[in-house]
């Protein structure tokens, strides 16, 4: 049993597993911009100004004051 306890210690001793899931993330993100952006690009937008306009003037209803 002590030796399953020093394993555990020793696996949250590893620097890279803090660090790992933000740059995977950010590498994926990064990945998908490049390989969509040919793609989205000739898409026909699904917003307008217009919409976006609606939705910020009406947006202070919403908040939840501090």
């Amino acid at each position: 049993m002590c030796e399953v306890l020093e394993r555990k210690d020793q696996k949250h001793k590893l620097d890279y597993d803090r660090e790992e899931p933000k740059d995977i993330t950010k590498s994926l993100m990064i990945l998908s911009e490049r390989s969509l952006h040919e793609f989205l690009a000739s898409e026909p937008d699904i917003y307008t100004v217009d919409d976006l306009k609606v939705r910020y003037r009406y947006s202070f209803l919403f908040q939840i004051p501090t």
